[in-house]
């Protein structure tokens, strides 16, 4: 059927001249009815596209909310206060108590039986004790203590003796353990880790946050191209219908089909690329958003345009040194490092106080009361009856490993821990400064990059009219065309790529510079300008 209604329009133009003629005029306005470019954010609705859309700050908030590895951060969080809460737990108060009951029988002397008329003698003890344990920080321990004893002669059935006793003793460390620094070193650790773990989890967020608009903008970035290799196709698919009129009418060589046959196909096989990219894109944004594996494949597509060129002037105004220095305060890793680095010289200064021998004084201060009878009032009365006066005891009491081993591996230990963690912290340090100079080169750069491929589209844009004007005025070919319609189409995606290539320096560059989230440490919020501005050395981040 095809090929007859072929052979029916070549019968038609070569007996009608007339109709011929109409149709040479006319091939310049059928071979440029569309337009030669789109540069609109919109891919023709597919079953393999989807339409649903998504903007930039919504997709850093579905990222924040979603994403795994700020999930993990979050419950390293809580580990890091869980252990915060063991350290803090040995210098809690420890109540103790005890009620014992028992009967003893004991075998009596010869002159013991006469005197009692009885061979041994039962006795029944019953003790009640109530006592407090208290280690201070400073390594000082604190034991505060009651007690009474209830005794019973089962045997001659004497009067109940009633044993009231109050005790205090104080434990103060006078080498090993002494003061703040060694004996609660664990815990002053323990707290810079937990603070070191927040600003960790800020620097996931602020990392997840790059990855999703980076990504965000190739989405983007994928759409404008398969727009333009979409507009391609359709432009040389035009050509190509339009020619093979006039070639089966016999006025133009059968050859010029194969150029534009080259031509459709090398478009469409373009296309068929630029959709292989926008779908890989769309994956990529919605791992960067942490969608869960059902809904990845049907990854939104972006709705918010890449800063261009003209928007933003801040690029060639940085201030290299300010940036740096602002870095250097707000940089949520930086931070995290130091505070461990602090946590480690703390413990490394706690283990070198315990290389110390243990050498304790121990005082116990009490009195002793007595009472007898058998009322339940008379039980406690004895605490403040018949007391004995003061009591008091003290003692010094050393301990010396010989080898000590332990302590001095434990000290060897921790200052390597301590001059790694010094390291690092210095390491990072240099990376920072060296990837921020790295960051506003690459504004600055990527930025003239965008503003001359931006003038290169214009100049193709009029050569492409230029071209249309000389076709239209027979002083052009189909071919001509053709040619400089390829270079706007290339300029296009140049264009594209430098926008890209900007919109992702100016993300990074907040990045390096720790600016992407809010500086206080109880408040994550993201503001679009955080996103597609550079940082403005002159307001606070």
């Amino acid at each position: 059927m095809k090929q007859n209604t072929n052979l029916n329009i070549h019968n038609i133009l070569k007996n009608s001249p007339l109709l011929l003629c109409i149709v040479i005029a006319a091939l310049p306005v059928l071979l440029l009815e569309r337009p030669l470019f789109a540069l609109e954010n919109a891919v023709s609705i597919t079953a393999a596209v989807p339409v649903k859309r998504i903007s930039l700050l919504e997709s850093v908030r579905e990222t924040i909310k979603n994403h795994p590895n700020i999930h993990l951060d979050e419950h390293f969080v809580k580990a890091s206060e869980g252990q915060l809460q063991i350290e803090s737990g040995k210098f809690d108060v420890t109540l103790r108590s005890q009620v014992a009951h028992g009967r003893q029988s004991s075998p009596l002397s010869s002159s013991q039986k006469e005197a009692l008329g009885t061979s041994k003698t039962t006795e029944q003890t019953t003790e009640y004790s109530l006592g407090l344990n208290k280690e201070l920080r400073s390594g000082i321990e604190l034991s505060p203590n009651i007690k009474m004893t209830n005794t019973n002669d089962l045997v001659t059935g004497a009067e109940t003796t009633n044993f009231g006793t109050v005790e205090f003793s104080i434990k103060i460390p006078l080498l090993r353990e002494r003061g703040k620094t060694a004996n609660a070193a664990d815990e002053i650790s323990a707290n810079y880790v937990y603070e070191s773990s927040k600003y960790n989890l800020r620097h996931t967020i602020s990392n997840s946050i790059l990855n999703v608009v980076e990504a965000y903008w190739e989405t983007a970035a994928a759409i404008r191209n398969f727009n333009i290799a979409e507009g391609t196709e359709k432009r040389a698919q035009t050509m190509y219908e339009s020619a093979k009129v006039l070639v089966e009418a016999g006025e133009q060589p059968a050859s010029e089909l194969n150029q534009l046959s080259a031509n459709m196909a090398g478009k469409t096989a373009n296309r068929i690329s630029r959709t292989q990219s926008l779908f890989e894109a769309r994956q990529k944004l919605g791992l960067a958003m942490g969608l869960t594996f059902d809904k990845i494949t049907a990854s939104p597509l972006t709705s918010d345009l890449m800063p261009a060129a003209g928007s933003v002037t801040a690029g060639g105004v940085l201030n290299d040194q300010a940036l740096i220095d602002i870095s250097l305060s707000e940089r949520s890793d930086l931070a995290a490092l130091k505070k461990r680095e602090q946590a480690a010289k703390v413990l490394a200064r706690g283990a070198k106080s315990n290389l110390k021998p243990q050498f304790d004084l121990n005082i116990d201060l009490g009195y002793s009361g007595l009472n007898e009878g058998n009322d339940f009032d008379q039980y406690f009365s004895a605490f403040n009856e018949n007391e004995a006066g003061l009591n008091a005891k003290a003692m010094f009491s050393y301990e010396w490993p010989i080898k000590n081993d332990f302590r001095k591996g434990t000290f060897r230990l921790q200052n390597a821990l301590r001059d790694q963690a010094v390291i690092r912290t210095n390491d990072l340090t240099r990376n920072i400064v060296s990837r921020v100079s790295v960051a506003i080169s690459n504004v600055r750069n990527s930025l003239a990059e965008l503003q001359k491929a931006h003038e290169s589209v214009l100049y193709y844009k009029t050569a492409v009219d230029k071209e249309k004007m000389k076709l239209k005025l027979g002083m052009g070919t189909v071919i001509d065309l053709i040619d400089v319609d390829d270079r706007l189409t290339s300029a296009l995606l140049n264009e594209v790529f430098a926008n890209l290539k900007y919109a992702n320096a100016i993300i990074r560059l907040r990045f390096e510079t720790g600016t992407i989230i809010s500086s206080n440490m109880d408040d994550v919020s993201v503001s679009i300008g955080s996103l597609i501005e550079p940082p403005d050395p002159r307001l606070a981040p």
